[in-house]
């Protein structure tokens, strides 16, 4: 039996089924990164298995600041979106390498938490897929913020 056909719950295993599926991925240390490729641009997944047996997926998609002038409104333009974005929720977080940045310096991130005890490749599949769908939908919101500046 191959992984495609078993549970994945380790970096190796979810490298090659998201390579059997077409998606750029790369393991690194203590995570497996992901290419998100859109038409609008490009970001980085991360995908890391956490000690109490849980997958976080994070995506980074720009800084808030470049959503808008107005960071308070981009706040919470974005935090309206979760309702069309589930599985997947937006959150801000400080950039790492910044103390005490500013609003607009904060990173606006997409993330996931599922479980992988038992999860088979098509979880996998389907939570990376409604990952993309979320990316564009944010990328999209970003525009038409961008547009009523």
């Amino acid at each position: 039996m191959t992984v495609l056909e078993g549970k994945v719950d380790t970096y190796p295993e979810i490298v090659e089924v998201l390579q059997c599926h077409g998606y750029e991925v790369q393991e690194a240390e203590d995570a497996v990164l992901l290419a998100v490729i859109t038409d609008n641009g490009s970001s980085l997944a991360e995908l890391q298995i956490l000690p109490d047996g849980n997958l976080i997926i994070n995506c980074e998609i720009d800084q808030l600041g470049n959503f808008a002038d107005d960071a308070g409104q981009a706040a919470l333009t974005l935090l309206w979106s979760n309702a069309q974005i589930n599985p997947y929720a937006v959150t801000v977080l400080p950039p790492a390498d910044i103390d005490d940045p500013d609003a607009e310096d904060l990173m606006v991130v997409l993330t996931d938490k599922v479980t992988i005890a038992d999860m088979d490749p098509g979880e996998l599949v389907a939570a990376v897929e409604n990952l993309f769908e979320a990316v564009q939908i944010v990328e999209e919101l970003q525009f038409q913020m961008q547009e009523d500046v």
